[in-house]
């Protein structure tokens, strides 16, 4: 029987269906003449020698005149043994497979209320065509493993016998059941039963047949392992090697997937080939072995000889190989039948002429390591270590050497890590580490100790040093006291103890400063510090400050008013002229502000500005929930001479059990100032539904009933005073309204986002940073106070009569008048509260300009990429990139221009990319806010600062889920960012649906943009990425193509110098150890091509140019920190590869793919000549380096023009210039 293929390599249905239905003309044996030929009822797992007894569990009348041969009319079933159950189903005519399909859903425990939510089954046996299916549920709804159906058609009647259990009561079985019968194309109902309640055969404890799915342990087969062993025995001439794919194929089909062999696959399916040659050989093949009891038999001319288990679940080849070998005349068929659990992927088929040497799979512990850390302000003891297989290791510890406490972790994992609290500083700790494997053996890993104590501390060699930062004030006016916090960079030893730093200004004098050091290099010296301060910039003008840094210098103390003290569970904050009381109890904003608005150092009760703030949420059904009830959490999370951030955590409630949307909160108050900056961020943390609606989210801050005045900002510098009631409210990034309408001659479309409220002595400006840009916004006065609309109510219908592609764009969260927000998505709005003592200010303005432009310090580009902080980057003032600096601004200016034109606005919008596919958000691909922050290091221009900022912004918010079961994953490049608002396609464009892949994760930009501005969320943000990926993800870890375990790297090895956290470079070895597993001999890393990369069958094989570029970068990544040589070797082999299957000498570019047929171009030069430079550095052929600078001096001249390619660039012309400038020294 030849099996032939569809362009997809969908399996040819002929020779399935022939498979099932015994053939006409053929005398078939029937043992038990029970209706059942014998060699059906050995497929379906029936006795041959028994008869199995049926019963009618009902009959229906025809009804469907269309398809009689669908038209369902009796219904027998009946036990045929323990737990094994056969149904047989008849039509109004004899059915067929050609166009059908057919599901018994199945209330096994007959129990409505568990199994599948909305019809209470536990199992879903069907067919496709004639391909068995199966879906099961657990008592929860949750899906669960079963296996599969056996499907047979005997004269016109349909035969499924499935294996179970049945709720049994007394001597029979009780249960639900509806069939539904379907046609395939149209895809439609044809019938139906309806659901039936039974009382039927009870179970019996007939033994089973004992089918290929039943062994448990192999025989007459051996196995070993190891890539390197199949490419050895495939290349031995002693031996033969055939293909899979050539193979004469029953219900099995072509692995028409990124896999890095040809295969093919499939469950009840038969491979056979002919033996070519007379000889004495080991019949093997090679099995990818996969989830499930992947059963296989052999037989030589129809007479089995052995059979075999797959089922280490491990996600690796293995040759399995007959134990004896066998004399072959030459013209033997062998067939290996496959079993009805599992994938089944085979590889080749061979014949070995010498048994191979047996590997057994690894059961090892390694790279166990103990560190001191904090956790939640706590000291804990941090163990990290790898296991080669998944297991719930025990830690054994304590403070002696019998290790009298146990810590148990909850999951199987490969990459652990775990932390034990309650630890006294000097502790030593003895520990090891026990694991079991699946057969029950124990490994347990040698007793190790630790001193539980924090890293000594490092002296820096940096005796006094000066590092310049410059302070710019972009604005037309001066600025005294701008609050300002950022980054600075030392090289790797150079600074230990952040006590030994000052802040000096433009004369010599020392400034107020608070430093905290954010990361430290793995060696401990400080590699970023976090610098507060408040800046003096004149107009137009920037002021230049100098950080002292050594051992010789010493910060003399600050004296601030800045305090905080504790009473119960009230926090009061006190900044010279404010004090802030945060009782927890009542709200998870202030609960009460006063102002020393007669600067009398004291805090009178008349001075008292506002009552309980608080954030009220209404829902779609008009229901309110208030954040003005008790907090979860609170805590200080910086505290000095300069500021202190206070956060606090919990839910908006509209009683004790019902909540709605969390929140967290910072405060961030500065000494000296009358000033809080507030960030407010709610998050859908609904895990029932994937979408919540809402009506409207407020912040209310309570006000004095009388004699307000008050001024708004209108763009452009406009503005509009009055008395008593204001409401504005911008919808749309081109329009706003206001009541009482401003004068005629404001013609403005973008509101300021602030409002200045005064009331007899004191006045309050609030402003809402990026208002309009993070549309709908509103602001609104009235009877009870100032209301500040983060998400402002408006009528049904506002976006309603928008275009397909406005709503696909803009509009989809705001349809139906009402906010409709992913599971998952937070989104932080940050707003400034300040205080001042007259009615009115005339500096309202200039004050929300400057919070939406606040000043930065800024190091220079030498010192920021000196450092090596980012890596290996050269500085653009170095003044040797000119090409690259223009490339550089052309992308600044199309971005720019582009999101203009494109309104890309609105609060789940800005800061990303629209258009990719033409209709997705580009989800910030690959790493925006990375390349962004990169360019501002090598300019230091604030205007490529701000486009990280934006970018990382939204990242964080909406790409980034939260909560639920996915949270950590950050969203794929898709309609509506998260997916999942639309469920087609927009005339072919677009991915509706929500999608989620390592391959379109990064964690870089949150990472740069933490150190650079101290936004604790990028970290927090990084870090839930990385462990959603680096934790049961690892689990038997394999990778598709060369993007998906390259931009693992990226972000793990980002998180890991973030961090310094032995896990994340525990979860890069098992990626990079895998990734050299799986090289090609020759060098690279062979797959097999998909459609888009290689149209032809059968597909080439190769790599995709991008993708070779990406796993470069992450394994450069890896080598800084690790150099093992056989990275260094596999780089070299992969640059070897992009030359000869890629590199297009006249096009001076290369094909997108190794496919022949792909022509050269210079658009994706930059992220595949990474490889070469990389490995023209690491000892390559010197050509790498000169095809490299090919590459990139013409992708200059017009190959690339993306923001995406300045994330790889800023390190590729360090490179550049590193081989040029070698090449002119000669």
């Amino acid at each position: 029987m030849k099996t032939t293929f569809f362009a997809t390599g969908t399996l040819c249905l002929v020779t399935w269906i022939a498979a099932l239905i015994p053939q006409p003309g053929v005398a078939a044996q029937d043992t038990d003449r029970d209706g059942l030929p014998d060699t059906v009822e050995t497929r379906l797992g029936t006795d041959p020698s028994f008869p199995e007894p049926l019963t009618t569990l009902g009959t229906f009348p025809a009804k469907a005149p269309k398809n009689p041969e669908l038209d369902i009319v009796r219904v027998d079933f009946g036990n045929v043994a323990k737990d094994r159950w056969l149904w047989a189903i008849r039509f109004a005519q004899p059915y067929r497979f050609d166009n059908s399909t057919l599901i018994v859903y199945l209330d096994a425990d007959n129990d409505t209320a568990t199994g599948r939510k909305d019809m209470g089954c536990e199992v879903m046996i069907s067919h496709d065509r004639g391909r068995p299916g199966v879906t099961a549920f657990a008592a929860d709804g949750a899906y669960q493993p079963a296996p599969l159906p056996r499907v047979a058609l005997v004269d016109g009647v349909l035969y499924l016998c499935h294996d179970g259990p049945i709720e049994q009561e007394g001597e029979h079985s009780v249960f639900r059941f509806t069939v539904l019968s379907e046609t395939r194309e149209p895809h439609a109902s044809a019938d139906g039963t309806g659901w039936t309640k039974v009382i039927g055969p009870a179970n019996s404890e007939r033994p089973k047949t004992v089918m290929l799915d039943d062994i448990t342990a192999d025989e007459n087969f051996e196995r070993t392992e190891g890539l390197d062993l199949v490419w050895q025995l495939q290349a031995d001439p002693a031996n033969v090697a055939m293909s899979s794919v050539g193979a004469e194929l029953s219900r099995m089909a072509y692995y028409d997937t990124e896999y890095r062999w040809p295969a093919v696959y499939g469950a009840s399916g038969t491979i056979t080939v002919t033996v070519p040659k007379a000889g004495d050989f080991y019949p093997a093949i090679v099995v990818y072995d996969t989830a499930g009891r992947e059963a296989y038999e052999l037989q030589v001319d129809g007479k089995r000889v052995g059979r075999f288990l797959a089922a280490e679940d491990d996600n690796r080849q293995r040759i399995h190989f007959l134990s004896r070998s066998i004399e072959f005349a030459g013209g033997e068929q062998l067939t290996f039948r496959t079993g009805t659990v599992g994938q089944h992927v085979t590889e080749d088929i061979l014949l070995l002429a010498e048994k191979p040497p047996v590997r057994n799979r690894k059961f090892e512990i390694s790279q166990v390591e103990a560190g001191y850390t904090v956790r939640d302000g706590q000291p804990q003891l941090r163990l990290t270590w790898i296991t080669t297989w998944p297991v719930a290791c025990t830690v054994q510890y304590g403070l002696t050497a019998a290790c009298e406490q146990n810590l148990t972790e909850e999951q199987p994992l490969a990459n652990h890590r775990v932390f034990i609290p309650e630890l006294q500083v000097g502790d030593k700790v003895h520990f090891r580490i026990a694991a079991s494997r699946p057969d029950g053996e124990s490994v347990v890993s040698p007793e190790m100790e630790f001193i539980f104590q924090p890293p000594a501390p490092v002296v820096g060699t940096a005796k006094m040093q000066g590092i310049p930062l410059v302070v710019e004030n972009p604005h037309d006016f001066a600025l005294t006291a701008a609050p300002v916090t950022n980054g600075v960079p030392f090289a790797k030893g150079e600074l230990g103890d952040p006590a030994h730093v000052r802040l000096l200004d433009a004369n010599g004098r020392e400034v107020p400063v608070q430093t905290k050091v954010a990361i430290r290099w793995n060696d401990g010296s400080v590699k970023w510090l976090r610098v507060s301060f408040t800046a003096r910039a004149e107009v137009h003008s920037s002021a230049e400050y100098t950080l002292e840094c050594g051992t010789d210098v010493k910060r003399v103390p600050a004296s601030s008013p800045l305090t905080h003290r504790w009473q119960d569970k009230r926090l009061v904050v006190e900044t010279g002229p404010l004090q802030v009381h945060l009782d927890v109890t009542q709200s998870g904003f202030p609960t009460r502000i006063r102002f020393d608005a007669d600067t009398d150092g004291e805090f009178a009760e008349d001075e008292e500005l506002t009552g309980r703030m608080s954030a009220l949420v209404t829902d779609a059904e008009g229901s309110q929930y208030t954040s003005a009830s008790s907090a979860n959490r609170i805590e200080i999370e910086e505290a000095g001479p300069v500021r202190i951030v206070v956060k606090v955590s919990g839910h908006h409630r509209a009683g004790p059990d019902d909540q709605m949307l969390a929140y967290t909160n910072r405060f961030t108050f500065y000494a000296d100032l009358p000033f809080v900056r507030v960030q407010y961020t709610w998050g859908n943390d609904n895990e029932e539904d994937a979408f919540t609606n809402f009506e409207q989210i407020s912040l209310k801050i309570p006000l004095p009933d009388s004699g307000r005045k008050w001024a708004v900002g209108l763009g452009g510098g406009n503005e509009s005073s009055g008395e008593g009631k204001l409401t504005l409210t911008q919808l749309r990034d081109t329009a706003y309204e206001m009541s009482p309408a401003p004068a005629e001659d404001i013609a403005t479309k973008r509101a300021d986002g602030w409002v200045d409220v005064g009331h007899e002595r004191w006045g309050m400006t609030v402003a809402v940073r990026d208002f309009w840009q993070l549309y709908p916004k509103g602001i609104r006065l009235d009877d009870d106070g100032l209301s500040i609309d983060v998400c402002p109510d408006f009528p049904d219908g506002t976006y309603d009569d928008c275009s397909k592609l406005d709503e696909i764009k803009l509009y989809y969260y705001l349809m139906g008048g009402k906010y409709k927000i992913a599971r998952g998505v937070q989104k932080q709005h940050e707003l400034m509260l300040h205080f001042h003592a007259d009615n009115l200010s005339a500096s309202a303005g200039q004050l929300a300009r400057a919070f939406q432009e606040p000043l930065i310090a800024v190091c220079s580009p030498e010192h920021y990429c000196g450092t090596g902080a980012f890596g290996e980057i050269l500085p653009a003032t170095a003044g040797r990139s000119a090409d690259y600096e223009a490339v550089c601004e052309k992308v600044y200016q199309n971005y720019v221009r582009h999101r203009e034109a494109s309104h890309e606005y609105g609060m789940l919008n800005f800061g990303d990319q629209w258009g990719e596919r033409r209709v997705n958000w580009a989800n910030g691909e690959y790493d925006h806010h990375h390349a962004f922050l990169l360019q501002f290091i090598r300019t230091g221009d604030r205007k490529w600062y701000f486009l990280g900022e934006k970018a990382a912004r939204h990242a964080i918010d909406v790409d980034t889920c939260h909560f639920g079961p996915r949270r950590g994953v950050e969203w794929i490049h898709s309609m509506g960012h998260t997916g999942g608002y639309f469920r087609e396609r927009y005339e072919g464009n677009g991915i509706p649906g929500p999608g989620a892949s390592v391959s379109h994760t990064w964690t870089e930009g949150f990472c740069d943009w933490y150190v650079l501005s101290g936004d604790r969320t990028a970290a927090e943000n990084a870090a839930l990425v990385a462990d959603y990926y680096d934790g049961q993800y690892l689990n038997n870890y394999d990778w598709s193509n060369c993007r998906t375990n390259g931009w693992h790297l990226l972000l793990t090895m980002a998180a890991y110098r973030a961090t310094d956290d032995p896990y994340y470079l525990n979860a890069a070895r098992i990626i990079v150890e895998r990734t050299l597993e799986r090289q090609t001999p020759g060098g690279g890393w062979h797959r097999q091509m998909v459609p888009g990369h290689c149209h032809d069958m059968p597909r080439h094989r190769g790599v995709a140019n991008f993708m070779l570029g990406v796993l470069a970068n992450g394994l450069e990544e890896y080598y800084r920190e690790i150099p093992d040589p056989r990275v260094a070797e596999a780089v070299i082999g992969g640059a070897k590869q992009a030359v000869d299957e890629l590199w297009v000498d006249e096009a001076n570019g290369f094909r997108y793919t190794s496919c022949p047929n792909m022509k050269g171009y210079t658009g994706n030069n930059d992220m595949t000549a990474e490889i070469l430079f990389f490995a023209h550095r690491l000892g390559g052929d010197p050509e790498y380096g000169q095809i490299a600078l090919r590459a990139m001096h013409a992708a200059f001249r017009g190959g690339i023009g993306s923001i995406a390619h300045l994330r790889w660039t800023p390190h590729i012309i360090y490179n550049m210039d590193l081989l040029e400038r070698k090449s002119a020294s000669r």
